[in-house]
């Protein structure tokens, strides 16, 4: 009985180093992890050219499915000077054709961007569409040719009254605390608004609560009902250090408070054993549908019309609440899938509209805000030499 029992352990200790062993290989995770070097206080300062500096700290801001989809031009005759065009080859067709939610990502990269140019003693010059404003259903030539802005740095004398660690803030997919937020804190998000074409409102009644908790539970649903959207997901979701090495770009676990461990095995199983896209739409539908239900408190940035220029701003306002929100220890997290534009979002969409904005407006972004205890690991980011051509 003792011989049998010894030879049960020995196989189970076998079969724990060959599982043990296949994880490791499987997810990488003992591999050198260069896909979120942009976090390291220090990594800007590795670039002698101011330009590039910036662009690290700019590489910090959030995007839509985190795609970065950004493509860097530096002028040849003006160093404190580079266009900023979008990069097709990140972009997410089946959720955002119209390239809305890139533009508005791109709002986003500058503003931080001007927030670590006056970290680092510069003033911006943001010039939109210098060569032309990008046309709804662009093709790749336009893509290719028109700039969504040129930046130029002007060194002043000036100091930015955020910190590295406030625009390093990730965001957090995961339910917030059942708290209460400081009004004057609410009242200063508000403020941020300094453009003429945004509306900026945030709700906090409960009865308005209900709603707009049942309007992007419905979107979220549709959303994960669409196999196309489901697919496009998981071709972006980066699962092992070998594919956030890779492209360090797209979806992963990192925001969503996973012990590594835990994060480890849940990578590893979904790479050997892989959800249908109708079970992977179970799992968002889960998880995102419990965060907005778990929510006190929700943005919404409003724009009259729905041109180029407007998309830009709604990015540079976003960015500005997001980094004041880091700031004072709040979390956001975007919840866009009533706002997205295709077939079958076009009924629920319809109805979001009529019920928040006036026949010229046009819903741009709403998001969760809150408090959390919890933290989350850095997510992946592409470095300064991915996006400059």
């Amino acid at each position: 009985m003792k011989k049998m029992i010894i030879i049960v352990l020995k196989i189970l200790v076998v079969l724990l180093i060959v599982v043990t062993l296949s994880v490791l290989a499987v997810t990488g995770i003992t591999a050198k992890k260069n896909y979120n070097n942009v976090y390291d206080k220090d990594y800007h300062t590795e670039f002698t050219d101011v330009r590039k500096q910036v662009i690290a700290l700019g590489l910090l801001s959030p995007s839509s499915h985190n795609m970065q989809p950004w493509r860097i031009v530096l002028d040849e005759d003006d160093d404190l000077k580079f266009e900023v065009y979008l990069d097709e080859n990140r972009s997410i067709p089946v959720v955002d054709p119209n390239f809305d939610q890139l533009v508005i990502s791109t709002g986003i990269f500058i503003e931080y961007m001007t927030v670590g140019a006056k970290q680092l003693g510069y003033e911006t010059v943001v010039e939109p569409f210098n060569k032309g404003v990008l046309p709804d259903n662009p093709t790749s030539l336009e893509i290719l040719s028109l700039p969504i802005a040129s930046l130029t740095f002007i060194k002043t004398d000036v100091t930015s009254e955020y910190s590295f660690d406030d625009i390093a803030g990730a965001t957090k997919r995961l339910p917030f605390d059942d708290s209460q937020i400081n009004e004057e804190i609410l009242q200063n998000l508000i403020e941020l608004n300094n453009y003429e074409s945004q509306r900026f409102e945030i709700i906090t009644q409960e009865n308005e609560l209900e709603i707009i908790k049942e309007y992007l539970i419905d979107g979220v649903k549709i959303e994960s009902q669409k196999q196309e959207a489901m697919e496009e997901t998981s071709n972006i979701f980066r699962y092992t250090t070998y594919e956030k090495n890779k492209d360090s770009y797209g979806l992963n676990l990192h925001s969503d408070n996973t012990s590594i461990l835990s994060r480890t095995i849940t990578e590893f199983l979904a790479k050997v054993f892989p959800l249908s896209w109708e079970k992977e739409g179970e799992f968002w539908f889960d998880r995102d549908s419990s965060n907005i239900d778990k929510t006190n408190y929700f943005g919404m940035i409003i724009s009259e019309g729905n041109s180029r220029e407007t998309q830009l701003e709604v990015g540079m306002l976003y960015a500005k609440i997001s980094i004041y929100a880091n700031n004072q220890n709040l979390a956001l997290q975007p919840t866009v899938q009533v706002t997205q534009s295709y077939l079958e979002m076009e009924t629920l969409n319809n109805e979001v509209q009529t019920e928040y904005a006036s026949a010229t407006e046009k819903i741009q972004i709403i998001f969760r805000i809150g408090e959390t205890s919890k933290s989350v690991d850095n997510g992946i980011r592409l470095s300064v030499d991915d996006i400059i051509n």
